[in-house]
């Protein structure tokens, strides 16, 4: 299936756009689209600007599992780390995915081998040690301090009281960190790594106040992801996109001389429309979903599909009130006819792959009145 036209006006620009033109040389025309399909491109999910760490079962996009991994960096300052040190695991969080009123469980497990976020991918499996370390509850608070028991600690301070020249890359070879592993709960939490921290916290004299405590960031962070999206929640009419390239759509658009309306193009657009109500009702009560109501368009070549994409965005389209999203493609419309191509792809993201996760719900071909349209407006040549 090629473009379909739906109508043919004068003197109207874009249909149902902010440009109106009264000039009777200007004509627009309204082109179905084929189909908008979705592929899973390579995820990688180490080094963000924020972890992710819980579980949460949404009624439209199936169920999500995060597990944090964080590897503090060793302190090499001059501070003076006393014997009787507590060492807290600090985290801070600023967004929810799911139930704001859940009680989350985890277990903390120690990481058994080196690893790298800048290869790690959001399906890898944590090497976690045997049980964990502990086992810690997150509600209400956004601030999160994990105590870590001597087991780790004394180790850790075995580095810290180290006169080695190579202590760091000692520390490296030998302690790897953790992994934050989901137990139960009914949300997805999410904490910038600039406000992930070890905290050792020396205590103060009797009858003074403790002093400053002592701070060291992560060296390394990933989050691994798994998702299970149910047979009955696909939709023919529904498009599910995710930020992470787990969910990619790929626009097609097939250019075909007969089809096309004819005159110089002055202006080509996509319309796609997000499902603001589908998306509203599947919530349940106290449940919310990260959405900053985006779409960054790429280029990506077949080649390119081997890696995870690190190109910069062609556009960025932001959502209007009515759930619109204007994809201005002139260019690349005019450009693509002038070199004979037959068909232009392009793909689209939810949002930004920063680690945290923002479905959303596009309207896809098949819905009588929403579906994927291109509107062209052309110079009659008369």
């Amino acid at each position: 299936m090629s473009l379909v036209l739906l109508s043919a006006c004068e003197e109207s620009g874009i249909v149902g756009s902010s440009f109106v033109s009264t000039d009777p040389s200007l004509q627009s025309d309204t082109l179905l689209l084929p189909s908008i399909e979705t592929e899973q491109l390579v995820t990688f999910s180490g080094n963000k600007s924020n972890l992710a760490a819980g579980i949460f079962d949404d009624a439209l996009f199936g169920q999500i599992s995060a597990t944090a991994l964080v590897n503090p960096g060793i302190f090499l300052g001059s501070d003076t780390v006393f014997a009787d040190a507590s060492f807290n695991l600090v985290l801070q969080r600023s967004q929810i995915y799911g139930d704001t009123t859940a009680t989350n469980v985890y277990e903390l497990y120690e990481l058994t081998r080196r690893w790298s976020g800048n290869v790690w991918k959001s399906d890898s499996i944590p090497p976690v040690d045997a049980a964990p370390l502990l086992t810690f509850e997150t509600s209400a608070a956004d601030s999160i301090s994990i105590p870590l028991p001597a087991s780790w600690s004394d180790r850790y301070r075995s580095f810290l009281d180290s006169t080695s020249t190579d202590r760091e890359e000692a520390y490296r070879d030998a302690m790897f960190g953790f992994a934050i592993v989901p137990v139960s709960g009914g949300r997805v939490e999410y904490f910038p790594v600039t406000d992930a921290f070890l905290n050792i916290q020396n205590p103060g004299e009797q009858g003074e106040d403790d002093p400053a405590p002592i701070t060291t960031g992560l060296l390394q962070r990933a989050i691994s992801y798994t998702t299970t999206v149910p047979a009955e929640l696909e939709s023919e009419t529904r498009l599910r996109v995710m930020n992470d390239f787990s969910s990619t759509a790929r626009l097609t658009i097939r250019l075909n001389p007969d089809e096309l309306p004819d005159g110089l193009i002055s202006r080509a657009e996509v319309v796609l429309y997000d499902d603001a109500g589908q998306l509203e009702a599947t919530l349940r009560p106290n449940e919310i979903r990260y959405r900053t109501g985006s779409l960054r368009l790429f280029e990506i070549e077949d080649d390119q599909k081997e890696f995870y994409i690190t190109n910069n965005p062609i556009s960025l389209i932001q959502r209007e009130e009515d759930g619109r999203y204007r994809i201005g493609l002139t260019s690349y419309l005019n450009g693509a006819i002038r070199d004979g191509q037959e068909e232009i792809i392009l793909y689209f993201t939810s949002d930004d792959d920063n680690g945290i996760i923002s479905p959303n719900l596009f309207i896809n071909a098949g819905d009588p009145e929403r579906a994927p349209k291109l509107v062209i407006t052309t110079i009659n040549p008369s």
